[in-house]
C-alpha cells in the first residue's frame, strides 16, 4: 500500500516528525543507502514507510510487497520466542511463509 495514494499532505505532515526527519537525514548524509536494506535498518513505522514509498514512486529502489516483508518478520519474531529449538525454529521458518503465502494469494 501507498502512503503517497492516500493523503499526500498526511504524508508531509509525516515528514514533519523526529524519526521521518531521522531516515531523511541518514539519506542525506549517505549513512543509510537509498535502498531497501538500507531502509530495512530503521523499524519498520510509518516515518519510514513514508520516504520508502515516495522512494519507490520515484523508482530508487524497486517495488517489493511490503505485507511479504512484513510477513517474513512476524514470523521470525514469533518463532524466536516460541520454539526454542534451533533446528525445529528454522524448519518452522521455512515453512510458515509458504504456508501463509498460499493461504493469502487463495484469498486475494
Amino acid at each position: 500500500m501507498n502512503p503517497l495514494a492516500h493523503s499526500p499532505k498526511a504524508g508531509l505532515r509525516l515528514l514533519e516528525r523526529a524519526g521521518a526527519r531521522m531516515v531523511l537525514d541518514a539519506l542525506a548524509d549517505g549513512t543509510c543507502p537509498l535502498t531497501h536494506e538500507g531502509l530495512d535498518t530503521f523499524l519498520p513505522n510509518r516515518s519510514v514507510a513514508f520516504p520508502r514509498a515516495a522512494l519507490v514512486t520515484a523508482r530508487v529502489p524497486p517495488e517489493r510487497d511490503e505485507r511479504f516483508i512484513a510477513l517474513e518478520r512476524w514470523i521470525a519474531a514469533t518463532t524466536a520466542e516460541a520454539v526454542p529449538d534451533d533446528g525445529e525454529r528454522k524448519l518452522v521458518q521455512r515453512f510458515a511463509p509458504w504456508h501463509h503465502l498460499r493461504r493469502v494469494r487463495r484469498e486475494t
